[in-house]
């Protein structure tokens, strides 16, 4: 019996690449690595779907918050400031404060009240109005546009309310911006 000769492996020896397949083989091949593909694929959309939503979540969640925070946070009291507008007329910037106060149902009449800024500056009301359900109260000051970069306060009979940290504005002629919080 005559033996055939062992065919000799060699070291580090690779498949050559070239090697052809069976039409069967290649279709298979390629069904399995598209499947392979389509489920990554999903898994990709899948977390970035889920990563979108919970930045959406969390962008409302913000949202809310700075359209619900109270003008001032931390103050006590009765007397709360809901929006400051401000509207530039040429030189000079008419300064329009929303009051509230949490312990009236109605607002008798317009407090007593001057703007303050830190070096004792005073600007008198131009303008006092309550709203048609008496629940809010519009202050308005007539203010030349070099002094709305100081900080101001609006000072009641009894307490003093931040209207504006110091700081810049920038509008044109006849534009105007109504502000939530005092950071303007």
């Amino acid at each position: 019996m005559e033996s055939s000769p062992i065919p000799r492996v060699r070291k580090n020896h690779k498949p050559r690449e070239n090697a052809v397949l069976s039409a069967a083989t290649r279709q298979t091949l390629f069904c399995l690595q598209s499947q392979h593909d389509r489920a990554s694929d999903e898994r990709v959309h899948r977390h970035l779907t889920r990563l979108l939503i919970l930045l959406l979540f969390v962008s409302g969640l913000w949202a809310a918050w700075q359209w619900g925070r109270p003008y001032e946070l931390g103050n006590q009291s009765p007397w709360q400031v809901e929006a400051v507008s401000v509207r530039r007329d040429q030189d000079f910037a008419w300064v329009d404060i929303e009051l509230s106060n949490r312990s009236l149902d109605t607002i008798p009449s317009p407090p007593l009240s001057r703007l303050v800024n830190a070096a004792q500056t005073q600007k008198e009301l131009a303008d006092a109005r309550i709203s048609a359900d008496g629940k809010t109260c519009q202050l308005r000051y007539w203010l030349e546009w070099a002094e709305l970069e100081n900080a101001w306060n609006l000072s009641l009979p009894s307490e003093t309310l931040l209207i504006k940290e110091a700081g810049a504005i920038h509008l044109e002629n006849g534009q105007s911006r109504t502000f939530h919080q005092p950071h303007w």
